[in-house]
């Protein structure tokens, strides 16, 4: 997660932050005017500084790609993890999201916290550096020794990277312009996930030009690397303005309570609790079952999640404008109904059986996530007040993230517990991890109903996003794949015309 804030008490940085956005309205915006293509509002001071964000946010794709992605997974098998361990061990990021209510309390406090949160998100980036030399640090440690000291390396390194979070949208919430917020979002995702995508070519390439060499040696080199681009992510921030922030008067346990007391949030927290649970008790183990019960080899894994990543930029630009227009509800009912397609697809498909359908299955699962994150951080921002907006961010993250740890530990047990188990249905045998991803699908349908009793004023029927949006969307990336070769008119439509 990227992040930024400037040097405390610079004055220098200070003067030179872009006047303040203007708090949130409940609902969609009203219509954002347009010049050369780009929302009036975006001055060349703040795209000089969008440009900034966004650059780092692709170096911290690299990073999450090359540290935390397949070949992480790979290298934990090789030390010995069980099933279980890997959903103690995939709980651990959701988990330690629950710092982010000691941050928003820090946060609450400090008027400037720019070099508090560099330091931290360096040390948070550096730290999967140690874990990848845990077989060279401890040679004859054993398999217990290495897998619980990967545990409490990763613990230690979520917590330090969840701290930071909430002060970083804090400032983005203060910072960005609100009436276009939706667009930014969209536009930063799209190059976000050509960034990951590229990484994960360039990952894919190297594991398999090095596919003898040992993965313990390979994931070293690849979590150097990444590390690298993760922490040249944080100091990119340096130069990006911060201003100072309100701190709150009242007590810890009033500004705790006040996103709890807000029943339009409030709904929006219970959605997204629940959505974190239904969502990490599959996801996670994905990767997992293409190695292992698939029996891919790492480098054509990396290959089919390049395809995920595609996914992202596709129709990234839409769903921001359709926040923007249409409300940030419709978004996230639609696509939470339609998420449930990728475990279908790990459920039903087999090697050598109809297994390049996954790789639409995945693109079609990114869209969805663009539309996910893209509505969801832009309802996030928009519906908390500015004066306590880093206790809303951390109320629904830390929720969030203690369901998905709960989800993950649920379902790594479970798979222990059928580990060797098999059943014949409809011709076809079904291990574990078949059972688990069938309860997944039902798990997911139940946040259908969550997510239809989010309220947001003024904010249009998800039908007419399928209808006037999706559809329209669709036939224009057929004629311009990724938006490359269509231009805004200003009115929210694009043309052939010159990037």
């Amino acid at each position: 997660m990227p992040s930024d804030n400037e040097s405390p008490g610079a004055p220098a940085g200070q003067a030179n932050a872009p006047s303040p956005a203007p708090d949130p309205a409940h609902g969609p915006a009203e219509k954002s005017q347009r010049m050369d293509g780009l929302p009036a509002e975006w001055t060349p001071e703040i795209r000089r500084i969008m440009l900034r964000i966004n650059i780092a946010g692709c170096l911290a794709m690299v990073y999450t790609d090359l540290a935390e992605g397949s070949a992480q997974t790979e290298f934990a098998r090789s030390l010995g993890f069980s099933e279980f361990q890997f959903g103690i061990l995939y709980s651990i990021a959701p988990a330690m999201l629950v710092v982010q209510f000691l941050s928003a309390m820090v946060n609450n406090r400090l008027k400037y916290k720019k070099r508090l949160w560099i330091g931290i998100m360096v040390a948070h980036r550096a730290l999967v550096v140690p874990v990848a030399l845990l077989p060279w640090l401890l040679p004859d440690a054993g398999t217990s020794m290495w897998v619980w000291s990967m545990v409490a390396l990763l613990a230690v390194g979520q917590a330090l990277g969840n701290f930071g979070q909430p002060m970083w949208f804090a400032w983005m919430g203060d910072l960005l312009p609100h009436r276009s917020l939706g667009e930014f979002w969209a536009r930063r995702r799209k190059w976000l996930s050509l960034a990951n995508a590229c990484s994960m070519l360039a990952s894919a390439g190297f594991f398999w030009t090095v596919k003898d060499w040992p993965i313990q040696t390979t994931y070293l080199i690849v979590a150097v690397v990444g590390s690298a681009a993760g922490i040249w992510d944080i100091l990119l921030f340096l130069r990006v303005p911060e201003r100072p922030g309100a701190t709150i008067a009242g007590t810890d346990w009033a500004n705790l309570t006040e996103p709890f007391r807000d029943g339009n949030f409030r709904r929006f927290v219970l959605y997204s609790c629940y959505w974190s649970f239904a969502a990490c008790f599959c996801a996670p183990f994905f990767r997992l079952f293409m190695l292992q019960v698939w029996g891919l080899p790492l480098e054509v894994v990396i290959f089919f999640w390049f395809f995920h990543q595609l996914g992202g930029a596709l129709f990234a630009e839409q769903f921001g404008r359709m926040v923007d227009r249409l409300g940030h509800r419709p978004v996230i009912v639609l696509c939470t109904i339609l998420k449930s397609l990728i475990v279908f697809g790990f459920l039903a498909l087999r090697p050598g059986s109809f297994l390049w359908l996954m790789f639409p299955i995945l693109l079609l699962d990114n869209m969805l996530n663009t539309g996910l994150m893209i509505s969801r951080n832009g309802f996030m921002l928009k519906q908390s007040p500015r004066r306590n907006r880093s206790m809303f961010v951390a109320a629904v993250l830390a929720g969030s993230g203690l369901t998905g740890a709960l989800g993950s530990l649920i379902a790594g047990g479970l798979l222990e517990h059928w580990k060797g188990e098999s059943w014949e249905f409809l011709g076809m045998t079904w291990g574990n991890f078949h059972a688990l991803f069938a309860i997944g699908m039902v798990v997911r349908w139940l946040a259908i109903p969550a997510a239809l009793a989010i309220r947001e004023p003024q904010s249009k029927a998800p039908t007419q996003v399928l209808f006037e949006y999706v559809g329209p969307s669709i036939m224009r990336w057929l004629r311009y794949p990724l938006g490359f070769g269509a231009r805004n008119d200003g009115n929210g439509s694009e043309e052939n015309g010159s990037p």
